[in-house]
Formats: structure tokens, C-alpha cells, sequence
């Protein structure tokens, strides 16, 4: 993924990324310091997404995994 924007909340930070084929914003606790344009990989934890189709309909939900 390319960074496109790093945005620092406080303690946490929003990081904008893209690749051809998605754009993200990831959620990330702490304050963490990216440049623009950065390569970088990002690894998804499935189980924890919720993912909406283009009318916003929810077509999947977090996962709730009991330990």
C-alpha cells in the first residue's frame, strides 16, 4: 500500500493508504509517523471487519471470538 495521508488524533492515528485496486483508512493506537508516498504492507484481521456494499448495505460483521 502507498501512505497518502498519516492524520495524528491525540494518541491515536488515522493513516490514509491506497494501492490500484482499494483505498483504506486505518484506525492505528498510538502515534505513529508515516510519510507520504511510503510503501508499506498492512496485514487485515478478517474477523474484525465490517464490510457494506455500494448501496451501504451490510454484507458481512465482526466476529466475535470467545477465548
Amino acid at each position: 500500500m502507498d501512505v497518502e495521508l498519516a492524520e495524528i488524533s491525540g494518541s491515536e492515528t488515522f493513516l490514509h493508504v491506497r494501492n490500484r485496486d482499494i483505498a483504506m483508512v486505518l484506525h492505528l493506537p498510538g502515534v505513529h509517523d508515516y510519510d507520504v508516498d511510503e510503501k508499506i504492507s498492512i496485514y487485515v484481521p478478517t474477523h474484525k471487519l465490517y464490510v457494506f456494499d455500494h448501496s451501504q448495505k451490510l454484507i458481512q460483521s465482526a466476529r466475535r471470538i470467545r477465548g
